[in-house]
């Protein structure tokens, strides 16, 4: 059975009607029912992008000691190395060893000990809201927020969520953000991702910046030190397929000027697991680091940066 399984996942996941098939088992609502009788299997990765993820991490083994280095947790090491290996081998072992709860992503109360109070909170990435809603569950609504959603269809439910509520210090903005201002493609799909699928990994939908001339829309994108230059910033959550690094350089200003807390999603390229901690590390003196993980495949890596003065996180 075992056997069979992981011969069906494996053809499932490296054809385009088995992506297609695996939508529709989305759709339908038995998803579960899978991840439980694959739960046992590696997870599967193509073999050419774990050759290449082996060769790029090897090529960056002193950036990987670097960062290793000066993350504050031996947690974060551990998670950090153990997503490496997996990236390299599809081995999940070390990973769910020390994967973190879902429900806790962006505001892990192994970082977040202490309530927090009238936070200035960013949102890159907002989609419907759903950060949104986890942030008001866990510390009220007596707070800021500035929303960036550029995709249309999500930034209709966002905005309806926030009438709704309704909440009175909410600014959603349909914008992407990046380190410029500028016009781009952008495509929406109902699949995770062009490299590699696993069915407990499917979502409704995803969207990206793209050099497709067939994309569904054009979208502005502005940096947040031209959005919110004369706001006061207390935290900044980044989840925006890929454009994270480039959103970073766009917020440099406003970053170094208000010391905002940090949680931003490096697992979106192998790229993005080494660049994204650098730049932090480098620009971001007497702030505290710290990586989680919240999934049991390779989605949902947050690398958190907090100021000294707010850190409560210790080292173990």
């Amino acid at each position: 059975m075992r056997k069979f399984l992981l011969k069906f996942y494996q053809l499932l996941s490296t054809s385009t009607v088995g992506r297609y098939f695996l939508v529709f088992i989305k759709k339908i609502q038995i998803d579960e029912l899978v991840r439980r009788l694959t739960y046992g299997l590696e997870f599967i990765l193509p073999t050419h992008s774990m050759r290449m993820s082996e060769k790029f991490f090897l090529n960056n083994k002193a950036e990987i000691k670097y960062i290793t280095d000066n993350i504050s947790d031996d947690l974060s090491c551990l998670v950090y190395q153990g997503l490496i290996k997996f990236r390299c081998s599809s081995s999940r072992k070390n990973l769910l060893k020390h994967m973190s709860p879902p429900k806790q992503q962006y505001f892990d109360n192994t970082i977040f000990q202490e309530p927090l109070i009238d936070e200035h909170f960013v949102d890159c990435g907002a989609f419907t809201g759903d950060t949104l809603q986890s942030f008001i569950s866990c510390y009220g609504e007596k707070h800021t927020f500035y929303l960036f959603e550029p995709n249309p269809k999500s930034f209709e439910k966002l905005d309806k969520f926030i009438k709704n509520k309704p909440l009175q210090n909410a600014c959603p903005f349909q914008l992407g953000t990046g380190s410029k201002k500028s016009e781009v493609s952008f495509s929406v799909s109902s699949l995770k991702s062009e490299v590699s699928f696993s069915v407990s990994l499917l979502e409704a939908e995803s969207s990206k910046v793209t050099d497709d001339k067939d994309a569904q829309y054009t979208i502005n994108i502005d940096s947040l030190d031209n959005v919110l230059r004369e706001k006061t910033i207390t935290f900044i959550k980044m989840d925006i397929e890929g454009a994270e690094y480039d959103s970073l350089i766009g917020a440099q200003e406003i970053i170094l000027k208000n010391r905002p807390k940090l949680a931003i999603c490096i697992y979106h390229s192998d790229e993005d697991m080494i660049n994204i901690p650098m730049w932090m590390i480098k620009n971001l003196k007497n702030y505290n680091f710290y990586i989680r993980h919240y999934s049991d495949t390779w989605i949902e890596t947050v690398f958190y940066a907090i100021p000294n003065d707010n850190d409560v996180c210790k080292r173990h």
